[in-house]
C-alpha cells in the first residue's frame, strides 16, 4: 500500500503537468482505486464522464462499488453497456456485481442481452452459468458451461499450456514440435508428457489415431512420474472420457482435486463423468464449487487487468 500511495503521488504530479490528457487520468484513477481510495478515484474521474465514454464508465462503477455506492455503480455501468453494448467485458463485469449481491436473475438477463449480441463469446456463457448456479438452475448451469466449452475448447489447457499455445500464436503444431523437441532431450519430465499430451488433445486426436494413443501414453506416464501433477490426471479424465471409461476419468478426477481443489477442469469432467454413470447426487454441489471457482478466478483477472492498465500505460510513458 505505501508503494501505490507513492504511485498515486507519481501520477498526480503527471496530471498536474498535463490537466486536460484523458488517459493521464484514468490511469490516475486506476492506481487510486488499487489504493483504496474510490472516492479520490471519482473526483479524478468526475470531468471525463459522459453517456459516451464506456471505458470511464466502467472504471467509475467499480469506485463506485469500491465506494459502497451500490445503486450508482449499478446505473454507471448500465451507462456503459448502452454506450458500448458490444463489449463483452462490460457484461462480465455487471455479472460480477449481480454475483457479489446476489441478484442472480438480474445478472441472467443482463448476459443474456450480451449473449444475443455475441453469441460467440464463450466468457459470457461461463458468467451465465455462475448465475444459473446460484438459482438453482443446473441444468442450465451445466448447458452454458458446455457451450463455453464448446465454443474455446482450450479452456481445458493448463496456464502452462496456454503458455507455449500462446507462445506459437495459438499454433498447436509449432507448440508440439516445441515440446517434442524438448521431450528428446528429457524424456521422462512429467510437465512436457503433459503438455505432449494436452496439446495432442488440443490438435483434435480422435481415439483410436496414433495421435490419440500418444497421448494416452504420454499423460499415464506423466502422472507415474508425478502423481501430484493434477493437470496430467485430468488430461488423462478427458483421454478417459472420450473412451467411454468413465469411472476412470471419475477417478483420476478425484485425485486431480485432491491435490489441486481449485482445477476447474478436473472438477469441470468430473461432473460430465458422474453424469454419463447416472451419478447426479453429487454434481448440484459440484456445480456450486465451480462457480465459486469461476467467480473467484474472474474477479482476480479483473485485478490483473487493473493492475496490467497501469503498467502498459506507464510504459507508454
Amino acid at each position: 500500500l505505501k508503494q501505490l500511495g507513492r504511485a498515486v503521488a507519481v501520477f498526480q504530479q503527471a496530471l498536474a503537468l498535463r490537466p486536460n490528457d484523458t488517459e493521464e487520468r484514468r490511469l490516475l484513477a486506476a492506481v487510486q482505486l488499487m489504493a483504496h481510495e474510490p472516492k479520490e478515484a471519482l473526483v479524478t474521474l468526475r470531468q471525463l464522464l459522459n453517456p459516451g465514454d464506456a471505458a470511464t464508465l466502467d472504471l467509475a462503477a467499480s469506485a463506485y462499488e469500491d465506494a459502497d455506492d451500490t445503486a450508482q455503480a449499478v446505473t454507471t455501468l448500465q451507462k456503459a453497456i448502452v454506450a458500448d453494448p458490444n463489449n463483452v467485458n462490460l457484461y462480465l463485469d455487471f455479472a460480477h456485481l449481480c454475483y457479489a449481491h446476489n441478484s442472480f436473475q438480474v445478472g441472467v438477463n443482463a448476459v443474456s442481452d450480451g449473449i444475443d449480441l455475441q453469441p460467440n463469446a464463450a466468457p459470457l456463457y461461463l458468467a451465465r452459468g455462475v448465475l444459473y448456479v446460484q438459482l438453482g438452475q443446473y441444468d442450465k448451469a451445466e448447458a452454458d458451461f458446455d457451450k463455453a466449452y464448446e465454443l474455446d475448447p482450450r479452456q481445458s489447457l493448463s496456464s502452462a499450456a496456454l503458455a507455449v499455445a500462446a507462445a506459437q500464436e495459438s499454433d498447436f503444431d509449432r507448440a508440439l514440435t516445441r515440446v517434442q523437441s524438448k521431450l528428446k532431450r528429457k524424456s521422462a519430465d512429467p510437465l512436457l508428457l503433459y503438455l505432449q499430451a494436452d496439446l495432442l488433445l488440443q490438435k483434435g486426436a480422435r481415439p483410436g489415431s496414433p495421435e490419440f494413443q500418444l497421448a494416452m501414453r504420454s499423460a499415464k506416464r506423466a502422472v507415474a512420474l508425478n502423481p501430484k501433477l493434477a493437470e496430467a490426471r485430468g488430461v488423462l479424465a478427458k483421454l478417459d472420457l472420450q473412451l467411454g471409461q468413465y469411472n476412470d476419468a471419475i477417478e483420476q478426477c478425484r485425485k486431480a482435486l485432491t491435490d489441486d481443489p481449485k482445477n476447474q477442469a478436473a472438477m469441470y469432467h468430473l461432473i460430465q463423468a458422474l453424469r454419463k454413470v447416472g451419478k447426479n447426487e453429487e454434481i448440484p454441489e459440484l456445480l456450486k464449487r465451480l462457480a465459486k471457482l469461476r467467480e473467484q478466478a474472474a474477479r482476480e483477472e479483473g485485478q490483473r487487468s487493473r493492475y496490467k492498465l497501469v503498467e502498459e500505460q506507464s510504459r507508454e510513458q
